[in-house]
């Protein structure tokens, strides 16, 4: 405690020993140069601490170690003040200090002056240290004309430890003055996306400030009949308020691989992005720009790597009624993300336009987060061999679709037991540019994959997808130790007209294996407009297309060379003038198929 203490009078480290017959008894203490057979216990600071014991004999010697770890786990002293009662300003509110109810606190550790003070009404209360939007403790309580009357409220206390506690005390606002007979302002905020639609659970900051008066925080808000939330009676007439917007919950939602393929092609001018609102969204990182690093950060919130972005908020807030200088660059000049309101009239509002971050194709649930996206969708199906596993194999398992498909690309999560198998490695063959960044294991039971291009890739059955290098640590039924799991990433793929479908998984005996020459069954099938027929090719070939009508008459012939690979044959809309059965056939080099195809 830093006395000025003489050296003979300093505690020092000590070992007492006592010695009962054979045995000999050490305890580490505290003694003095003054008074070297006084001996008192050591009074240890917070942390982990060592002692290492040595026991010498002639010709041996011998040693242990004893940790111990001392932690302040006693919560602070505080004790309130007797009940005030208080009476409601001019400017129709009254604002209480948490020092106005404090008689006093103490901790056994944390000294007076560092221990942290908050204050908050009791009905407001969630139960734990109040902080602000800052992460501050809160530090005062606002009281207007529409809480009149008698209140609880909570002094919180906290030491450096983390430990709290708290007294409760009550509060008369009362308006012996008649201060609150004059017409008060009304402050409405509402928020909105893109699309108009109300965004809810938004959190605010306001603050005022009204001359000869201190500065004043507004209290909490209500929602209105609109769906708005509003400030009534707690405005003074002729205030200067400052509204700020505050969500930062929920990083993933709205956010899928699908926007990570509207950002790529963005980069590369394929299709850039034509909305002001939707380039702030697609800015990760929040460095006023779109790049191929916001890419990499929205991956990893996809992936679990991350559960938030380390740089930037969830959605952020802008001015409704600015008007972006430069709407392809919205970062030309600086946007408002909050609003000052100057010398406020009896009535005022405000509108935001509330931006998710990720959410490019404004699919955001913007209300109540335990609904979802429920718009009809066809399903694809990812199919994996139903094999059995022995216990201490490692097998590279396929992973293939059952029906050919042009996909921008796709996102799954699959789960499994860690005591019964794991994956060690994701491997892909029909995929390109496929490498480790495209799946993360965010913890032990859960790989989760996000795939994309700015180009649509063919895709055929027999082609592995993915390769999965499973470890089976039990005798195990894959079917049994995989699941296509939709709790955290929403298994879907993205086709080549941008189009969102379900993936559902299936198990099968045998994988399909690939030949060196296929053609495949034309899709869709029926059909109202064109078909494609899905190939695939050993080698460059010529290529040639038939079709005929019901009575057998040829009403189209295509012939094309095709290099080597996966390639998709259409047959257009037009070929196809009337409803009803038509016959393709095409042949590649020595095969040919034939089918039916109805055009509803």
């Amino acid at each position: 405690d830093e006395r000025p203490v003489t050296t003979d009078l300093k505690y020092r480290f000590s070992l007492e020993q006592t010695t009962v017959g054979d045995t000999i008894l050490g305890r580490v203490r505290w003694n003095t140069l003054q008074t070297p057979d006084t001996y008192i216990d050591a009074q240890l600071p917070l942390g982990t601490h060592r002692i290492i014991w040595y026991v010498r004999t002639a010709t041996t010697v011998d040693s242990c170690v004893q940790a111990l770890i001392v932690r302040d786990c006693k919560k602070p002293t505080v004790v309130c003040l007797s009940d005030l009662s208080v009476n409601i300003m001019p400017t129709q509110f009254i604002q209480l200090w948490a020092t106005d109810f404090l008689q006093y606190a103490m901790d056994n550790v944390t000294p007076v002056g560092q221990l942290q003070i908050g204050i908050v009404r009791s009905e407001l209360s969630t139960g734990d240290f109040p902080t602000n939007s800052t992460g501050e403790p809160q530090a005062n309580v606002v009281f207007t004309c529409d809480t009149l009357g008698t209140h609880a409220i909570q002094l919180w206390v906290k030491d450096k430890a983390g430990n709290t506690d708290y007294c409760e005390a009550y509060v008369i606002v009362q308006d012996n003055n008649n201060n609150c007979g004059s017409n008060p302002s009304g402050l409405e905020v509402c928020v909105y996306n893109e699309a108009n639609q109300l965004i809810e659970n938004v959190e605010f900051d306001l603050q005022g400030s009204t001359a000869g008066m201190p500065p004043i925080v507004i209290p909490g808000t209500t929602v209105n009949g609109n769906g708005c939330w509003v400030l009534p009676n707690s405005v003074p007439l002729g205030s200067t308020v400052t509204v700020t917007p505050i969500k930062d919950d929920n990083h993933i939602n709205g956010l899928s691989t699908f926007d990570l393929i509207l950002i790529t092609k963005h980069i590369l001018n394929i299709e850039p992005l034509t909305s002001p609102y939707k380039m702030i969204a697609a800015d990760a990182n929040k460095s006023n720009s779109i790049t191929s690093f916001d890419i990499v950060e929205f991956k990893k919130l996809i992936l679990g790597i991350y559960t938030e972005l380390p740089n930037n908020t969830s959605w952020r807030f802008v001015d409704k009624s600015f008007v972006f200088p430069n709407p392809n660059n919205p970062w030309a000049t600086s946007f408002p993300e909050n609003v000052q309101i100057t010398n406020t009239p009896n009535q005022v509002s405000v509108q935001f336009i509330g931006i998710k971050i990720g959410d490019l194709n404004g699919n955001a649930v913007t209300g109540n987060l335990s609904g979802g996206n429920l718009e009809a969708r066809t399903t694809a199906n990812l199919t994996l061999p139903d094999l059995s596993l022995r216990a201490g194999t490692t097998t590279d398992i396929p992973l293939q679709i059952s029906e050919a498909a042009q996909w921008l690309g796709f996102q799954a999560g699959l789960q499994f037991d860690p005591q019964n198998v794991d994956i060690e490695i994701v491997g892909a063959t029909a995929l390109p540019d496929f490498d480790a960044s495209f799946w993360a294991k965010p913890q032990p039971g859960r790989l989760n994959v996000s795939w994309f291009a700015a180009n649509p890739q063919t895709l055929l059955p027999g082609e592995n997808i993915l390769t999965l290098r499973v470890h089976a640590r039990t005798d195990v039924r894959l079917r049994d130790a995989l699941t296509l799991d939709n709790t955290s990433l929403r298994a879907e793929a993205y086709s080549d007209q941008e189009i969102a479908q379900n993936l559902s998984l299936q198990f099968r005996e045998q994988p399909t294996l690939a030949e060196n020459t296929a053609i495949f069954p034309a899709q869709p099938n029926p059909t109202t407009a064109g078909a494609l027929i899905p190939v695939r090719l050993q080698s460059a070939e010529k290529v040639i297309l038939e079709v005929f009508d019901a009575t057998g008459k040829r009403v189209f012939q295509q012939s094309n060379s095709l290099a080597a690979g996966s390639q998709m044959i259409e047959i257009p809309a037009v070929v196809l003038r009337t409803s009803g059965v038509y016959t393709w056939r095409v042949q590649a080099g020595g095969v040919v198929q034939a089918g039916k195809l109805v055009r509803e």
